[in-house]
């Protein structure tokens, strides 16, 4: 049986010296690449927030930035997001938010259809400017105009859908910002 299995796997017949060279080398090589593998995973999650801050700043054409960005079999937690205003805004910042986490099972996001248990945002500051007195450029139009246009259509066999079965909102304050005029500012109600 077992000279069965070395010329299945080598195709002919050698030496036992020789089949045995061939399989330390075989080791050696799946070795290497689990090495391989591990440092590129280490590298990819060393530097996950700093790729993640990338790859949004490219989507949305402003700097945005995050400060931590955590990933485990049931959640995922961002901490800290801040979405940068154009250049000839007022204000430095679009939108802050101090945490947002989602629960539901990784595993879940695999699929066409996503159950998520809950997504809970908390400290969550948005300022809409608008530049013109006829409100019709605003702040969040080249924010959300570019990640709109770079974002290809999905075939129609690839779309996905997404069931949230609690969405929680804490500590909403929206500023509204009209031409010649005092900014408006909008606070949730307090939670007892």
């Amino acid at each position: 049986m077992k000279n069965l299995i070395y010329n299945l796997l080598f195709l002919g017949d050698k030496s036992k010296k020789t089949i045995e060279l061939n399989m330390k080398k075989i080791v050696i090589v799946l070795i290497f690449l689990v090495i391989v593998l591990c440092i590129f995973f280490s590298f990819v999650y060393y530097f996950r927030v700093p790729l993640i801050n990338m790859n949004l700043s490219k989507l949305f054409a402003v700097p945005v930035r995050l400060e931590t960005f955590d990933l485990s079999l049931k959640q995922v937690s961002v901490g800290n997001f801040e979405i940068s205003n154009p250049p000839k805004s007022q204000v430095p910042k679009a939108m802050t938010i101090q945490s947002l986490i989602v629960n539901t099972p990784l595993w879940n996001y695999l699929g066409t259809h996503t159950d998520i248990d809950s997504i809970s945002i908390n400290g969550i500051d948005v300022d809409v400017e608008f530049y013109d007195p006829l409100y019709r450029n605003m702040n969040w139009d080249p924010i959300m105009g570019s990640s709109s246009t770079t974002t290809k259509e999905a075939p129609r066999g690839g779309e996905s859908s997404a069931f949230i079965k609690r969405f929680t909102i804490r500590n909403l304050k929206i500023t509204l910002r009209l031409p010649n005029q005092q900014p408006l500012s909008y606070s949730s109600i307090a939670q007892r």
